[in-house]
């Protein structure tokens, strides 16, 4: 036998001994890993508002699957929904009547305790302990959800599909309004959930459930009216309450004609203000804009659009003229200088001149991007008046400046 076949015999064991330690990792398997889930991951930011009689949901897009990978387009959405009964607060007369009892039956208990103690001969007397002070029941407690509950009583409310959901997004968010039916006198609690599935068999948990409690709205806005200016888009409403039965605040929404749906508010003015000036409005740019009453902050409550206006803020306001024009008049030429237009559109100026008895002319084609302007088609001897005119990019020319005399040497 060679040594080499010696040597070979020896190590197989070894090898055999080495691998069954777990010092050779050749031959050693992993725990097997689970597949990721393809679910999406479950809402957790849903949120909630009344307006009129509807309930508006509100909450991020799924990003990501249940395993934090990125998550494709959704093939359906669910909302689902339970409602109870709210008890109503105490009445204060039967708060104050309780009370009343309560205390009465707290100094009659003490007056007991501080008797003298019956003697060993004595059976003592059983005293009923009653209950001390009152518990209110609040509309704002009622809004705790139970899990389990809401599983066992929730019902399907409303599914959308894929095209529903795409009209539902604005943004990164899905807005979407669910009928909370008529309010009355009898107050609901009503607590709302969403599902999002990648397909049917691929479904999200449940989202973080939401609570509302359905109140009365307060009236809608009137009279609402917008139009356009210079300076933005002016806004302005009436409201038929007033005094103790004014809303607590008015909210103005605005979005582009192209988008479907409103997401936050422009600005929340208080229950005094009925006129808005839109600074941040873009020429060219077509808004759609709505005003609506604010009943209650917290949750909040508001009433139903009141009213909506469309209005294309095409820029069809000439700018204000330049001003502190002079005319400096010299040998073979006027040399004219004046301050800018204070609009900030304002691309270029246009020169006009006059000779006494005449017209005013324009001398330049082009508009003259420069805050001055040499004539040099002059007489010497002659007298000419000048003026000039601001222009916008898109075209809009402002009235003419004072005029300046300059007569040439």
């Amino acid at each position: 036998m060679s040594f080499e076949s010696s040597l070979a015999r020896l190590a197989l064991p070894m090898m055999i001994v080495a691998t069954g330690t777990g010092v050779i990792g050749c031959g050693h398997k992993a725990p097997p890993t689970p597949p990721p889930l393809k679910n999406p991951a479950p809402i957790l930011d849903l949120a909630v508002q009344q307006r009129g009689q509807a309930a508006i949901l509100s909450f991020t897009y799924p990003q990501t699957t249940a395993s934090g990978e990125l998550l494709g387009d959704l093939e359906s959405m669910e909302f689902w929904g339970a409602k109870k009964p709210v008890a109503p607060p105490a009445d204060p007369d039967d708060e104050a009547e309780l009370e009343a009892e309560s205390q009465e039956s707290a100094t009659e208990s003490a007056a007991e305790e501080a008797e003298p103690e019956p003697s060993a001969d004595e059976e003592p007397e059983a005293v009923e302990v009653p209950a001390t002070g009152v518990v209110e029941i609040r509309l704002e407690d009622e809004t705790a959800s139970d899990p389990l509950e809401f599983t066992a009583t929730a019902q399907l409310l409303e599914t959308l599909d894929a095209e529903a959901i795409e009209r539902a997004v604005e943004g990164l968010k899905v807005i979407f309004s669910l009928d909370l039916g008529e309010a009355s006198h009898e107050q609901w609690s009503h607590t709302f959930a969403v599902k999002t599935f990648a397909s049917a068999k691929l479904p999200s948990g449940y989202s973080n459930l939401i609570t509302l409690v359905q109140r009365l709205p307060p009236s809608e806005p009137t009279d609402f009216q917008a139009s356009a200016e210079a300076g933005g888009i002016r806004l302005s409403w009436s409201h038929p309450e007033s005094g103790e039965e004014a809303p607590e605040a008015f909210r103005l929404y605005r979005r582009l004609a192209q988008s479907r749906i409103y997401s936050e508010p422009l600005v929340q003015l208080g229950s005094e203000s009925f006129e808005f000036i839109d600074v941040t409005a873009t020429f060219g740019e077509r808004y759609i804009y709505a005003v609506t009453a604010v009943g209650h902050e917290n949750p909040l409550v508001e009433s139903f659009f009141g009213g909506e206006r469309e209005i294309d803020y095409a820029d069809r306001f000439a700018p204000l003229p330049p001003t502190n024009l002079i005319a400096l008049a010299e040998v073979g030429r006027v040399r004219l200088l004046w301050d800018a237009s204070t609009e900030d559109d304002v691309v270029g100026y246009i020169v006009f001149r006059s000779q006494p008895g005449a017209e005013f002319r324009r001398l330049s084609d082009e508009p003259v991007v420069a805050l001055e302007y040499s004539d040099r088609s002059v007489e010497s001897g002659t007298t000419y008046e000048y003026r000039v005119a601001a222009v916008d990019r898109v075209g809009n020319q402002g009235e003419q400046s004072a005029s300046v005399i300059a007569r040439v040497p």
